[in-house]
């Protein structure tokens, strides 16, 4: 029987992802079987088994590719000229999230299991503190960038990143219960304030 190739093994399980996402979106991680990712994903079971075991190894799975990997934006942002003030640097940041994960509140669903799940929980937490360590250099540039001295901008910096966090996630759950135009507001109006870093 011939191997199979790494590149075939990275597609099939991005096809798993994006099915089992398709049926997350639809019906929520409590109310998802299996059958409703194999018809998702267009898969046969068998496919799917030969790469996850279980629904919650799919969650676990899915979850990562969401919460996990979203500071890009942020870095990117740090690397900038000139580096754009936070309000823009948290639009940059939650623009990166797939539009469904926010609409349907699934980040939220995530987030509520992981209190039950010790690998959600370990994700989550991670995803958290990377984003954190994401948010302080991001502002520790943006500082220097306003001409703050790069030793009174790094204090400055380690003290904002878990704000920055917060509104970060503040914005996810006004998305959620308030849709795209509570979730503009809310940002509008974290701009209005004049956030001081």
């Amino acid at each position: 029987m011939p191997r199979v190739s790494e590149a075939h093994r990275l597609a099939m399980r991005e096809r798993i992802h994006q099915g089992a996402l398709s049926a997350f979106v639809a019906g929520g991680l409590q109310g998802t079987t299996m059958a409703d990712i194999i018809e998702h994903s267009g898969l046969s079971a068998g496919a799917i088994y030969g790469y996850y075991a279980s629904k919650d190894e799919l969650v676990t799975a899915v979850a990562g590719s969401i919460i996990g990997g979203r500071v890009g934006a942020i870095l990117d942002a740090a690397k900038a000229t000139p580096v754009p003030d936070p309000v823009t640097t948290l639009r940059l940041l939650l623009d990166n999230f797939p539009k469904e994960v926010l609409d349907e509140g699934l980040i939220l669903e995530i987030w509520g299991r992981s209190r039950r799940d010790p690998e959600l929980a370990a994700l989550s937490h991670q995803a958290f503190a990377d984003i954190k360590a994401a948010c302080a250099t991001y502002l520790h540039a943006y500082l220097r960038d306003q001409g703050v001295p790069a030793q009174r901008a790094r204090r400055r910096a380690a003290a904002g990143a878990p704000f920055l966090t917060g509104m970060a996630q503040a914005y996810l759950v006004a998305r959620v219960v308030g849709g795209t135009a509570a979730s503009d507001a809310y940002l509008d109006s974290a701009a209005s304030v004049g956030l001081s870093f």
